[in-house]
């Protein structure tokens, strides 16, 4: 169904007003031309009447003495001014005189309307179409009587034409001025238009902006009592609106505030599965875009089968449902999932709540603990092992029992370290100190100094950066005895540091053996050791490099590794100078 516009209220009313007046008008002009006629015609008929009253008067006389001749020569002396035609008839019917027309061209008037009530005695009047005048004329007949006899006729004849031009006139002067008075009707009912409805049309325009969502605007009063009233209803409803909108659009503002604050990824859908709502969390997850997402399907939206099952039996059962639902990206990403039915207040189930928790890195850690068992299962089996076989067969050398047990002993020193460290950084119990970093390291070198024997270590530079001081203690000492125990004799190792806007950069380089392009990937894995000859000779147990990884995570910071084979390795690390929480200056 189409819906026409409706019209202006001025092409309601003026055809209408224009309608009435031109009826008016047409009505008017119509009697009163009507009345012209008939008072013009009473006023022709009087006034013919007193003529033929008058000629018969005259006449009579020579109409006794029937002398016809000198009666038709004094007619037409008579008429030569006059607008009336005269006419004398013998009471025989033929015409002895008239004022316009020879008598012996004229027909026997007997038979005339006019003339047949004279000759009884009576007064004729007749309008009627003249034959000899060719038009339309109105007669008065008067019978002539002496001694009790008709001894003639006299008719006095106008024509009419003279009367309906002067009503044809009449009624074009009046459709003119009817004309002139629909113009000035029309003009004062537009200015009587316009000025009832400016402040309509004023009211309207306001009300418009109001509905297009223009709640600030504000209608300016009329000067007209009525419309004033309504004017302020009107700016008070918008007040109302406004402050409504207001807080409808604080309400929302909070609740999408709420929703991109929260860590969880949040969905609403209703319970035909389209979209209401979706945090940034939660488009992130799903891979969406968050202001496309709205008003969509579901199904349409992600191709993840378990999330759609699981939402579509949330809205079936009107339960809570939850699962753990593997989401695949860049990398798998673990997430509990919560659909809770929304119930309004009357108890009907109409939105479906989803909620994402991620749960990725507990799921990792759970995994890394486990190859973790695994792995320190399998390193301390071989020493172990040893050890029994040593004692069992009692071939074993001391040497070799005094290398297994150190081996046993610092894979569970390192275990132990890295296992509290994590759990320290999980509860927040480090504190971070600005400290110097060229102080920390020497402190290490110092350490370390007998197992560097105539291998060099150049230290330049320095810089001062918020750190927890133990565990960076713990980073120095892993990458320096690495450095150490894989450089060739009489080899350098130089660490640089300095600092940019907002970092703190140290570089470790050193000329050793080097690492395989392959393994540089896994080399921070707990326990992963590279299955080369050159470095299977020595002895470790393939925690050092995971504490490092851990500690500079603690730190915000990154640490990134650069080797050549048979040409030595470099490891840099960036610290943010902003650091941790609960800074202590230095």
């Amino acid at each position: 169904m189409i819906l026409r516009s409706p019209k202006p209220i001025l092409w309601r009313v003026f055809p209408v007003i224009l309608g009435a007046s031109a009826l008016t008008v047409a009505s008017t002009s119509w009697y009163a031309t009507h009345y012209f006629e008939r008072v013009a015609y009473n006023r022709s008929k009087e006034l013919l009447s007193r003529e033929t009253q008058l000629l018969s008067t005259l006449t009579k006389p020579k109409l006794q003495t029937k002398a016809y001749g000198q009666l038709d020569h004094d007619i037409k002396n008579l008429a030569i001014n006059a607008r009336s035609r005269f006419t004398i008839i013998a009471p025989d019917g033929h015409v002895v005189a008239d004022s316009q027309h020879t008598v012996t061209t004229l027909e026997n008037h007997a038979d005339r309307p006019e003339i047949r009530p004279t000759l009884s005695g009576q007064l004729g009047i007749a309008v009627r179409y003249s034959r000899t005048t060719q038009s339309q004329a109105l007669y008065v007949a008067r019978p002539v009587i002496a001694d009790g006899k008709v001894v003639g006729v006299v008719r006095a004849g106008m024509s009419l034409d003279y009367i309906n031009r002067a009503a044809h006139g009449f009624y074009l002067q009046m459709i003119g001025a009817g004309l002139l008075i629909m113009c000035i009707i029309s003009a004062i009912g537009y200015i009587t238009y316009r000025w009832l409805a400016t402040p309509l049309e004023t009211l309207r325009d306001g009300i418009e902006r109001l509905s297009s969502g223009d709640f600030k605007h504000r209608l300016s009063l009329p000067t007209d009592r009525g419309m004033a009233d309504i004017t302020n209803a009107v700016n008070a409803m918008a007040s109302q609106l406004d402050e409504r909108f207001q807080s409808l659009q604080n309400e929302q503002l909070e609740k999408e505030t709420l929703l991109s604050s929260l860590f969880d990824g949040i969905i609403v859908t209703d319970c035909s599965e389209c979209v209401l709502t979706v945090n940034g969390i939660a488009a992130d997850i799903l891979s969406i875009k968050e202001t496309q997402a709205r008003g969509q399907k579901i199904a349409t939206l992600i191709r993840n089968s378990a999330l759609i099952s699981l939402i579509r039996k949330t809205i079936q059962t009107k339960s809570a449902n939850s699962q753990e639902i593997i989401f695949r990206s860049n990398q798998d990403a673990f997430y509990q999932v919560d659909c809770i039915p929304v119930k309004e207040s009357t108890f009907a189930v109409r939105k479906i709540l989803v909620v994402f928790h991620n749960i990725t890195q507990t799921k990792r850690i759970q995994s890394a603990r486990r190859q973790m068992i695994m792995s320190v299962s399998t390193h301390l089996k071989v020493p172990v092992a040893r050890i029994q076989d040593s004692l069992n067969t009692k071939f074993g050398t001391q040497d070799r029992l005094e290398s297994d047990a150190k081996l046993m002993t610092t894979i569970l020193n390192d275990l132990i370290y890295l296992t509290q460290f994590e759990d320290d950084v999980e509860q927040q119990k480090l504190t971070f100190t600005m400290a110097h970093v060229e102080t920390i390291i020497n402190d290490a070198k110092a350490i370390l100094s007998e197992l560097a024997d105539d291998k060099s270590i150049a230290i330049s530079g320095n810089a001062i950066a918020p750190i927890h001081i133990e565990s960076f203690m713990q980073v120095f000492l892993h990458l320096l005895r690495n450095a150490i125990t894989y450089s060739p004799s009489n080899g350098e190792i130089t660490v640089k540091i300095w600092t940019d806007t907002d970092r703190c950069l140290i570089e470790i380089c050193d000329d050793g053996i080097g690492i395989p392009d392959q393994d540089i990937v896994h080399i921070f894995k707990p326990f992963y050791r590279i299955d080369t000859p050159a470095h299977q000779e020595v002895k470790g147990g393939g925690l050092g490099l995971a504490i490092v990884k851990s500690v500079i995570d603690a730190h915000l910071g990154v640490i990134m590794l650069e080797s050549e084979l048979g040409k030595g390795t470099s490891v840099r690390i960036e610290i943010p100078k902003t650091g941790g929480s609960d800074v202590i200056p230095a």
